[in-house]
Protein backbone atom coordinates (compact mmCIF):
# COMPACT_ATOMS: atom_id res chain seq x y z
CA UNK A 1 0.00 0.00 0.00
CA UNK A 2 1.05 3.31 -0.24
CA UNK A 3 0.02 6.61 1.37
CA UNK A 4 -1.96 7.54 -1.74
CA UNK A 5 -3.86 4.26 -1.38
CA UNK A 6 -4.37 4.01 2.08
CA UNK A 7 -6.12 8.32 2.08
CA UNK A 8 -8.69 6.24 -1.18
CA UNK A 9 -9.16 3.51 1.48
CA UNK A 10 -10.11 6.48 4.20
CA UNK A 11 -12.86 7.87 1.82
CA UNK A 12 -13.98 4.76 0.02
CA UNK A 13 -17.80 4.19 1.21
CA UNK A 14 -18.43 1.00 -0.38
CA UNK A 15 -15.25 -1.13 -1.23
CA UNK A 16 -15.30 -4.68 -1.99
CA UNK A 17 -12.78 -7.67 -1.47
CA UNK A 18 -12.05 -10.81 -3.12
CA UNK A 19 -9.52 -13.88 -3.24
CA UNK A 20 -7.16 -14.45 -6.21
CA UNK A 21 -5.86 -18.22 -6.09
CA UNK A 22 -3.95 -17.93 -9.31
CA UNK A 23 -1.42 -15.09 -9.36
CA UNK A 24 0.82 -16.47 -7.07
CA UNK A 25 2.52 -20.40 -6.74
CA UNK A 26 1.13 -21.77 -3.55
CA UNK A 27 -0.47 -18.35 -1.74
CA UNK A 28 -3.64 -16.39 -2.26
CA UNK A 29 -4.18 -12.24 -2.79
CA UNK A 30 -6.39 -11.01 -0.91
CA UNK A 31 -7.49 -7.55 -2.40
CA UNK A 32 -9.51 -4.81 -1.36
CA UNK A 33 -11.51 -2.64 -4.69
CA UNK A 34 -12.98 0.44 -4.79
CA UNK A 35 -14.72 2.64 -7.74
CA UNK A 36 -14.10 6.20 -7.34
CA UNK A 37 -16.79 8.55 -9.40
CA UNK A 38 -14.80 11.30 -9.68
CA UNK A 39 -12.14 9.82 -12.20
CA UNK A 40 -14.72 6.95 -13.22
CA UNK A 41 -12.28 4.26 -12.46
CA UNK A 42 -11.85 0.79 -10.04
CA UNK A 43 -8.46 0.70 -8.21
CA UNK A 44 -7.00 -1.53 -5.56
CA UNK A 45 -6.31 -0.04 -2.53
CA UNK A 46 -4.94 -2.92 -0.57
CA UNK A 47 -3.70 -6.45 -1.42
CA UNK A 48 -1.87 -8.85 0.87
CA UNK A 49 -0.73 -12.39 0.59
CA UNK A 50 -2.15 -15.32 2.69
CA UNK A 51 -2.22 -19.01 3.19
CA UNK A 52 -5.32 -19.30 4.93
CA UNK A 53 -9.48 -18.41 4.66
CA UNK A 54 -9.98 -18.63 7.85
CA UNK A 55 -12.11 -15.88 9.63
CA UNK A 56 -9.01 -15.57 12.46
CA UNK A 57 -6.78 -15.28 9.03
CA UNK A 58 -9.29 -12.57 7.67
CA UNK A 59 -9.14 -10.52 11.40
CA UNK A 60 -5.54 -10.06 10.93
CA UNK A 61 -5.64 -9.15 7.62
CA UNK A 62 -8.14 -6.16 8.38
CA UNK A 63 -6.04 -5.60 11.63
CA UNK A 64 -2.80 -4.72 9.42
CA UNK A 65 -4.54 -2.92 7.00
CA UNK A 66 -6.84 -0.81 8.68
CA UNK A 67 -3.22 0.08 11.17
CA UNK A 68 -1.12 1.10 8.02
CA UNK A 69 -4.18 3.60 7.15
CA UNK A 70 -4.33 4.63 10.35
CA UNK A 71 -0.25 5.25 10.12
CA UNK A 72 -0.42 6.79 7.06
CA UNK A 73 -2.95 8.67 7.21
CA UNK A 74 -3.56 10.06 11.42
CA UNK A 75 -6.78 8.93 10.99
CA UNK A 76 -8.44 5.36 11.61
CA UNK A 77 -10.95 3.54 9.16
CA UNK A 78 -14.84 4.44 10.64
CA UNK A 79 -17.89 2.26 9.89
CA UNK A 80 -21.22 3.97 9.78
CA UNK A 81 -22.85 2.06 11.74
CA UNK A 82 -20.14 2.33 14.72
CA UNK A 83 -19.30 5.91 14.14
CA UNK A 84 -22.11 7.65 12.36
CA UNK A 85 -19.77 7.93 9.07
CA UNK A 86 -17.22 6.35 7.57
CA UNK A 87 -17.74 2.84 5.58
CA UNK A 88 -21.08 2.07 4.89
CA UNK A 89 -20.76 -1.62 3.32
CA UNK A 90 -18.42 -3.72 2.30
CA UNK A 91 -19.22 -6.47 -0.60
CA UNK A 92 -17.60 -9.65 -0.43
CA UNK A 93 -18.20 -13.19 -2.05
CA UNK A 94 -20.46 -15.94 -0.10
CA UNK A 95 -16.73 -17.00 2.07
CA UNK A 96 -18.01 -16.85 5.14
CA UNK A 97 -14.17 -16.58 6.00
CA UNK A 98 -14.32 -12.70 5.04
CA UNK A 99 -17.57 -12.07 6.26
CA UNK A 100 -16.82 -13.55 10.13
CA UNK A 101 -13.05 -11.99 9.87
CA UNK A 102 -14.65 -8.54 9.36
CA UNK A 103 -17.07 -9.09 12.03
CA UNK A 104 -14.33 -10.11 14.57
CA UNK A 105 -12.64 -6.88 13.93
CA UNK A 106 -15.54 -4.81 14.57
CA UNK A 107 -16.26 -6.70 17.74
CA UNK A 108 -12.44 -6.15 18.10
CA UNK A 109 -13.00 -2.01 17.21
CA UNK A 110 -16.47 -1.82 19.98
CA UNK A 111 -14.55 -3.36 23.07
CA UNK A 112 -15.20 -1.42 25.84
CA UNK A 113 -17.09 0.93 23.91
CA UNK A 114 -19.96 2.35 25.73
CA UNK A 115 -22.30 3.90 23.43
CA UNK A 116 -25.53 2.38 22.01
CA UNK A 117 -25.45 1.04 18.19
CA UNK A 118 -26.50 3.51 16.28
CA UNK A 119 -29.00 1.46 14.52
CA UNK A 120 -30.31 -0.96 17.56
CA UNK A 121 -30.06 1.79 20.41
CA UNK A 122 -31.47 -0.87 22.74
CA UNK A 123 -27.84 -2.75 22.73
CA UNK A 124 -23.95 -1.70 23.33
CA UNK A 125 -21.64 -1.60 20.47
CA UNK A 126 -19.33 -3.74 22.95
CA UNK A 127 -22.57 -6.10 23.25
CA UNK A 128 -22.40 -7.07 19.09
CA UNK A 129 -21.05 -10.23 17.83
CA UNK A 130 -19.45 -10.74 14.89
CA UNK A 131 -22.54 -11.65 13.07
CA UNK A 132 -24.48 -8.61 14.69
CA UNK A 133 -21.95 -6.34 12.82
CA UNK A 134 -22.26 -8.09 9.47
CA UNK A 135 -26.64 -7.47 9.71
CA UNK A 136 -26.23 -4.73 7.61
CA UNK A 137 -30.40 -26.83 -8.91
CA UNK A 138 -33.87 -26.56 -8.62
CA UNK A 139 -37.34 -26.05 -10.50
CA UNK A 140 -38.56 -22.26 -12.15
CA UNK A 141 -40.94 -21.71 -9.13
CA UNK A 142 -37.98 -22.13 -6.55
CA UNK A 143 -35.85 -20.19 -8.35
CA UNK A 144 -38.29 -17.42 -8.60
CA UNK A 145 -38.97 -17.34 -4.79
CA UNK A 146 -35.51 -17.49 -4.39
CA UNK A 147 -34.80 -14.20 -7.06
CA UNK A 148 -38.30 -12.54 -4.94
CA UNK A 149 -35.82 -12.38 -1.62
CA UNK A 150 -33.55 -10.03 -3.65
CA UNK A 151 -35.50 -6.70 -2.95
CA UNK A 152 -35.90 -3.60 -0.82
CA UNK A 153 -39.41 -4.01 -0.07
CA UNK A 154 -40.90 -6.21 2.32
CA UNK A 155 -42.57 -9.43 1.02
CA UNK A 156 -46.26 -9.90 1.78
CA UNK A 157 -46.10 -13.57 2.72
CA UNK A 158 -42.41 -14.48 3.62
CA UNK A 159 -42.74 -17.43 5.90
CA UNK A 160 -44.68 -18.84 2.56
CA UNK A 161 -41.50 -18.15 0.31
CA UNK A 162 -39.85 -19.31 2.87
CA UNK A 163 -41.49 -22.86 2.94
CA UNK A 164 -41.35 -22.95 -0.87
CA UNK A 165 -37.60 -23.07 -1.16
CA UNK A 166 -37.66 -25.29 2.41
CA UNK A 167 -39.50 -27.80 0.16
CA UNK A 168 -37.52 -27.12 -3.35
CA UNK A 169 -35.23 -29.97 -2.43
CA UNK A 170 -31.61 -30.32 -1.02
CA UNK A 171 -29.73 -27.87 -3.31
CA UNK A 172 -32.82 -25.19 -2.13
CA UNK A 173 -32.88 -26.58 1.12
CA UNK A 174 -28.87 -25.73 1.89
CA UNK A 175 -29.03 -22.64 0.01
CA UNK A 176 -32.07 -21.35 2.23
CA UNK A 177 -29.80 -22.79 5.50
CA UNK A 178 -26.68 -20.54 4.23
CA UNK A 179 -28.17 -18.01 4.26
CA UNK A 180 -30.09 -17.86 7.44
CA UNK A 181 -27.10 -19.47 8.84
CA UNK A 182 -24.83 -16.91 11.84
CA UNK A 183 -27.84 -14.92 12.51
CA UNK A 184 -28.88 -14.72 9.02
CA UNK A 185 -26.10 -11.68 8.16
CA UNK A 186 -26.10 -13.22 3.97
CA UNK A 187 -30.12 -12.88 3.85
CA UNK A 188 -29.65 -9.31 5.40
CA UNK A 189 -27.08 -8.56 2.50
CA UNK A 190 -30.15 -9.70 -0.34
CA UNK A 191 -33.50 -8.42 1.69
CA UNK A 192 -33.42 -5.24 3.30
CA UNK A 193 -36.20 -5.72 5.36
CA UNK A 194 -33.76 -8.19 7.09
CA UNK A 195 -30.74 -5.78 7.38
CA UNK A 196 -30.24 -3.02 9.77
CA UNK A 197 -29.34 -1.04 7.46
CA UNK A 198 -31.01 2.31 6.18
CA UNK A 199 -32.79 1.17 3.05
CA UNK A 200 -30.77 4.60 1.21
CA UNK A 201 -27.48 3.06 1.89
CA UNK A 202 -28.49 -0.32 1.09
CA UNK A 203 -29.98 0.23 -2.24
CA UNK A 204 -26.45 2.62 -3.05
CA UNK A 205 -24.36 0.03 -1.58
CA UNK A 206 -23.17 -2.51 -5.12
CA UNK A 207 -25.24 -5.14 -5.89
CA UNK A 208 -22.54 -8.10 -6.91
CA UNK A 209 -19.05 -8.34 -6.47
CA UNK A 210 -18.26 -7.76 -10.25
CA UNK A 211 -16.32 -4.49 -9.87
CA UNK A 212 -13.75 -6.38 -7.71
CA UNK A 213 -13.50 -10.00 -9.63
CA UNK A 214 -11.52 -7.83 -12.40
CA UNK A 215 -8.97 -6.94 -10.40
CA UNK A 216 -7.50 -10.40 -10.09
CA UNK A 217 -8.33 -10.54 -13.80
CA UNK A 218 -6.34 -7.12 -14.73
CA UNK A 219 -3.73 -8.50 -12.26
CA UNK A 220 -3.29 -12.23 -14.02
CA UNK A 221 -2.33 -10.32 -17.12
CA UNK A 222 0.85 -10.17 -15.27
CA UNK A 223 1.09 -13.67 -15.01
CA UNK A 224 0.19 -16.82 -13.09
CA UNK A 225 1.80 -18.92 -10.44
CA UNK A 226 4.39 -16.46 -9.55
CA UNK A 227 6.84 -16.67 -6.32
CA UNK A 228 5.82 -14.57 -3.78
CA UNK A 229 8.79 -11.72 -4.43
CA UNK A 230 7.24 -11.79 -7.66
CA UNK A 231 3.66 -11.30 -7.15
CA UNK A 232 5.04 -8.21 -4.43
CA UNK A 233 6.95 -6.33 -6.96
CA UNK A 234 3.57 -6.94 -9.67
CA UNK A 235 1.63 -5.66 -7.41
CA UNK A 236 3.54 -2.44 -7.11
CA UNK A 237 4.16 -1.52 -10.64
CA UNK A 238 0.19 -2.05 -10.70
CA UNK A 239 -0.24 0.53 -7.43
CA UNK A 240 2.33 2.68 -9.15
CA UNK A 241 0.33 2.68 -12.51
CA UNK A 242 -2.76 3.14 -10.85
CA UNK A 243 -1.47 6.50 -8.78
CA UNK A 244 0.17 8.12 -11.54
CA UNK A 245 -3.10 8.17 -13.45
CA UNK A 246 -5.06 9.30 -10.48
CA UNK A 247 -2.70 12.08 -10.41
CA UNK A 248 -2.60 12.84 -14.08
CA UNK A 249 -6.29 12.91 -14.13
CA UNK A 250 -6.87 14.71 -11.00
CA UNK A 251 -4.33 17.53 -12.37
CA UNK A 252 -4.41 17.43 -16.49
CA UNK A 253 -8.15 16.25 -16.97
CA UNK A 254 -6.21 13.33 -18.97
CA UNK A 255 -8.48 10.15 -18.70
CA UNK A 256 -6.55 6.68 -19.29
CA UNK A 257 -8.64 5.57 -21.88
CA UNK A 258 -9.49 6.92 -25.21
CA UNK A 259 -12.96 6.24 -24.48
CA UNK A 260 -14.55 8.77 -21.38
CA UNK A 261 -17.55 7.34 -20.26
CA UNK A 262 -20.55 8.87 -18.83
CA UNK A 263 -23.05 7.20 -16.34
CA UNK A 264 -25.30 7.20 -19.14
CA UNK A 265 -22.95 5.49 -21.59
CA UNK A 266 -22.02 2.83 -19.03
CA UNK A 267 -25.94 2.38 -18.12
CA UNK A 268 -26.67 1.90 -22.32
CA UNK A 269 -23.43 -0.45 -22.52
CA UNK A 270 -25.11 -2.74 -19.65
CA UNK A 271 -28.40 -2.14 -21.45
CA UNK A 272 -26.76 -3.46 -24.30
CA UNK A 273 -24.63 -6.41 -23.29
CA UNK A 274 -27.67 -7.97 -21.22
CA UNK A 275 -29.60 -7.71 -24.52
CA UNK A 276 -27.33 -9.92 -26.47
CA UNK A 277 -27.10 -11.88 -23.51
CA UNK A 278 -30.95 -12.75 -23.61
CA UNK A 279 -30.94 -12.67 -27.39
CA UNK A 280 -28.51 -15.59 -27.41
CA UNK A 281 -30.28 -17.00 -25.05
CA UNK A 282 -33.33 -17.16 -27.06
CA UNK A 283 -31.18 -18.89 -29.86
CA UNK A 284 -29.99 -21.60 -28.04
CA UNK A 285 -33.66 -22.01 -26.67
CA UNK A 286 -34.40 -22.12 -30.27
CA UNK A 287 -32.53 -24.36 -31.45
CA UNK A 288 -33.04 -26.91 -28.69
CA UNK A 289 -36.88 -26.28 -29.81
CA UNK A 290 -35.98 -27.38 -33.49
CA UNK A 291 -34.18 -30.45 -32.00
CA UNK A 292 -36.89 -31.29 -29.64
CA UNK A 293 -39.75 -30.73 -32.68
CA UNK A 294 -37.81 -33.24 -35.43
CA UNK A 295 -37.89 -35.77 -32.01
CA UNK A 296 -42.00 -35.95 -31.80
CA UNK A 297 -42.22 -36.13 -35.38
CA UNK A 298 -40.42 -39.42 -35.54
CA UNK A 299 -41.60 -40.23 -32.04
CA UNK A 300 -45.36 -39.73 -33.93
CA UNK A 301 -43.91 -42.33 -36.72
CA UNK A 302 -43.15 -44.93 -34.62
CA UNK A 303 -47.01 -44.52 -32.31
CA UNK A 304 -48.58 -44.83 -35.92
CA UNK A 305 -46.25 -47.85 -37.05
CA UNK A 306 -46.62 -49.33 -33.34
CA UNK A 307 -51.12 -48.89 -33.61
CA UNK A 308 -50.64 -50.62 -37.22
CA UNK A 309 -49.19 -53.47 -35.48
CA UNK A 310 -51.66 -53.74 -33.17
CA UNK A 311 -54.70 -53.58 -35.26
CA UNK A 312 -52.91 -56.09 -37.76
CA UNK A 313 -52.48 -58.11 -34.31
CA UNK A 314 -56.82 -57.80 -34.23
CA UNK A 315 -56.89 -60.37 -36.60
CA UNK A 316 -57.27 -63.95 -35.19
CA UNK A 317 -54.58 -65.36 -37.47
CA UNK A 318 -51.99 -62.83 -35.21
CA UNK A 319 -53.75 -62.54 -31.89
CA UNK A 320 -50.78 -64.01 -30.24
CA UNK A 321 -48.90 -61.07 -30.99
CA UNK A 322 -51.70 -58.58 -29.46
CA UNK A 323 -50.01 -58.37 -26.10
CA UNK A 324 -46.25 -57.90 -27.26
CA UNK A 325 -47.45 -54.77 -29.77
CA UNK A 326 -50.04 -53.16 -27.61
CA UNK A 327 -46.40 -53.00 -25.44
CA UNK A 328 -44.55 -51.34 -27.83
CA UNK A 329 -47.82 -48.76 -28.41
CA UNK A 330 -47.96 -47.77 -24.83
CA UNK A 331 -43.85 -47.30 -24.80
CA UNK A 332 -44.02 -45.15 -28.07
CA UNK A 333 -47.05 -43.19 -26.16
CA UNK A 334 -45.38 -42.72 -23.25
CA UNK A 335 -42.20 -41.29 -24.99
CA UNK A 336 -44.23 -39.09 -27.44
CA UNK A 337 -46.40 -37.56 -24.41
CA UNK A 338 -43.19 -36.65 -21.99
CA UNK A 339 -40.94 -35.57 -25.03
CA UNK A 340 -44.53 -33.00 -26.09
CA UNK A 341 -44.50 -32.15 -22.11
CA UNK A 342 -40.78 -30.92 -22.59
CA UNK A 343 -41.53 -29.03 -25.97
CA UNK A 344 -44.38 -27.25 -24.24
CA UNK A 345 -42.57 -25.88 -21.46
CA UNK A 346 -39.11 -24.86 -23.79
CA UNK A 347 -41.71 -23.10 -26.12
CA UNK A 348 -42.33 -20.34 -23.96
CA UNK A 349 -38.59 -19.20 -23.33
CA UNK A 350 -37.85 -19.50 -27.26
CA UNK A 351 -38.55 -16.37 -29.83
CA UNK A 352 -42.16 -18.19 -31.28
CA UNK A 353 -40.41 -17.93 -35.04
CA UNK A 354 -39.76 -21.79 -34.54
CA UNK A 355 -43.32 -23.45 -36.61
CA UNK A 356 -44.64 -26.59 -34.51
CA UNK A 357 -48.06 -26.91 -37.03
CA UNK A 358 -46.83 -30.87 -38.00
CA UNK A 359 -47.86 -31.91 -34.33
CA UNK A 360 -50.59 -34.48 -34.21
CA UNK A 361 -53.05 -35.18 -31.35
CA UNK A 362 -53.12 -38.41 -30.05
CA UNK A 363 -56.61 -39.11 -31.92
CA UNK A 364 -55.45 -38.01 -34.83
CA UNK A 365 -52.98 -40.82 -35.05
CA UNK A 366 -54.58 -44.02 -34.12
CA UNK A 367 -58.12 -45.12 -32.87
CA UNK A 368 -57.53 -44.69 -28.27
CA UNK A 369 -59.28 -48.04 -28.34
CA UNK A 370 -56.91 -49.83 -29.53
CA UNK A 371 -54.94 -49.43 -26.37
CA UNK A 372 -57.87 -51.64 -24.87
CA UNK A 373 -57.97 -53.73 -27.75
CA UNK A 374 -57.96 -57.71 -27.26
CA UNK A 375 -57.39 -60.64 -29.59
CA UNK A 376 -59.90 -62.93 -30.50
Amino acid sequence: MFPATSYLLLKTKCPSIDTSFKHLHGWQEFEMEAFFPEVEHSLVVARAFTTSQSAEAHLNLFRCIFQIVEEDTGEHIKFRHIHSNGIDTITADGHHGQALGLGLYCQELCRGNTEYCSIEHSQLLSSLTPTDHLLGHVSNDVLEAMRSLATADPLLDLEAVFELIHNGGKKALDWLKDKESNNGFALAAIYQPASKMSCAIWQAAPMTSNGNKQAPCNINRDGTKLTLLAGIMRGLQYNSCAIIFLDTFLKEGIYSCNCHFTHFQRASQAIRWKGMSQEKAVILKDSEITTNYKKILKLQDGVQSAAKLVKHSLEPTMSHNIEPAKKRLFTAVDKLEKSSQQLDKIKTQGSGAISTSGLLEMADMFDPELLQSTGQ
